[in-house]
């Protein structure tokens, strides 16, 4: 994961994506200039002060499969430990107790938890895991399946991204996609 940084030097500028924002006018796009901390450069200008794991780390399409690849694979990518058995199994346990996001969705660290709802209406097995970024990226996995979804747009405060995301989840589980990460070793 080497293009997954809060930082870059101005090299990498020719490989950032134009950002957009929702007018809320009207919703069209417009070009995004500023909000708080963030400016249409803030990976590769700035004060280069503010480290948020939560909203703002930058990395490539590939940098952020891999690590989705790594959760999926519980810690381990390409056949190398990339995280810990320990930090994995807190990354995918229930931190927020009785607290709910709804009936069977709940937190771990770093992202939603979903469960399946079994048949006595206890959760079940977890069936999805996942997070949308603060541009309106969204990624799943799905253990159960061994699926990982991402979906990249690059629009801050969309009042759609929802809709997209869940109508994307959807799309992703209906199809019969099988595909092959080109940086993992074949066995």
């Amino acid at each position: 994961m080497n293009d997954t940084r809060f930082y870059f030097d101005s090299t990498f500028t020719n490989r950032l994506t134009t950002l957009y924002a929702s007018n809320h006018k009207d919703s069209s796009l417009v070009k995004f200039e500023r909000l708080g901390p963030y400016t249409s450069d803030f990976p590769v200008a700035g004060a280069k002060k503010y480290f948020s794991g939560g909203s703002g780390i930058t990395c490539t399409m590939q940098d952020y499969f891999i690590f989705c690849q790594a959760l999926l694979n519980k810690g381990t990518y390409n056949g190398v430990r990339i995280l810990s058995d320990t930090t994995v199994a807190l990354m995918f346990t229930d931190h927020l107790g009785a607290l709910r996001w709804n009936e069977f969705a709940s937190f771990g660290y770093g992202f939603r938890i979903v469960r399946e709802k079994r048949a006595d209406g206890r959760p079940g097995r977890v069936i999805d895991l996942g997070w949308a970024g603060a541009f309106s990226t969204w990624f799943s996995i799905n253990p159960a399946e061994n699926e990982i979804a991402i979906f990249m747009t690059q629009v801050l405060n969309n009042p759609y991204s929802d809709i997209f995301n869940y109508r994307f989840d959807k799309i992703v589980r209906s199809a019969n996609v099988s595909a092959v990460d080109p940086g993992e070793k074949q066995k």
